[in-house]
């Protein structure tokens, strides 16, 4: 099975002139072995008057299930006006739920690291429907060693709500690599079979931001938001 995207764009007029600036982008997903084997390319051409030649990217992923193995093979290439690339290898093992492991490695033309992680994610249906993932990992095996650790939790007391929380930090200080972008957050999601307003849904949502800010002490950000669905 095979799936086949593409877009073009331009800007300025239509007709054959020095002046334009246009890009396409092109997309192929191949699965030669349905369930196991799947197979990412990609190609972008942009040609913008800010640069003499056009810039050309390409990117391959190739990712093989085979329980409780799954590994992941991808490269990313600018092609022009200069090569530049890197290549990443992901191998996941599922060791006995809810436990898995994880080691990464980077390479390009300069800079090599290796990631391992080792996290834990589950749900207990029987205590509110509890959901959560615990982390940890070590970065740079081959350089400067350092360390992160993450958890997350959501209970749904009642039908469509929802109190989810997470919290990660480093031997840095805070970061924001894991769970839904945020350094460290908790919110509180309310839906429309709780309050009876058709197709909206609340949330309120507090997350800290120490460590996106160099030098900046933040107190945080609260989010109160409404989303409705037409």
């Amino acid at each position: 099975m095979a799936d086949l995207k593409g877009i073009v764009v331009s800007q300025g007029a239509s007709t054959n002139s020095t002046t334009n600036e246009y890009a396409f982008k092109g997309a192929l997903t191949l699965r030669p072995v349905k369930d196991v084997l799947t197979i990412d390319a990609a190609y972008a051409f942009n040609k913008n008057l800010a640069s003499a030649n056009a810039q050309q990217d390409a990117g391959v992923k190739a990712v093989v299930k085979v329980a409780p193995l799954t590994l992941t093979l991808a490269s990313d290439m600018n092609v022009a006006p200069a090569l530049h690339y890197d290549f990443r290898a992901d191998a996941e093992v599922a060791v006995a739920d809810p436990l898995k492991l994880v080691a990464k490695y980077y390479a390009g033309q300069d800079f090599e690291a290796m990631n391992a992680t080792v996290e834990a994610t589950g749900t207990v249906a029987d205590v509110a429907n509890l959901k959560y993932g615990v982390l940890f990992g070590l970065d740079d095996l081959t350089g400067t060693l350092a360390w992160k650790v993450a958890v997350r939790a959501s209970v749904t007391p009642v039908e469509d709500v929802t109190l989810a929380g997470n919290f990660s930090y480093s031997d840095a200080g805070a970061y924001n690599l894991v769970y839904d972008g945020d350094n460290s957050a908790i919110s509180l999601t309310m839906g429309p079979k709780f309050h009876s307003i058709d197709n909206t849904t609340f949330t309120v949502k507090y997350a800290t931001l120490a460590g996106n800010s160099s030098g900046v002490s933040d107190k945080g950000e609260l989010t109160i938001a409404a989303k409705i669905a037409f």
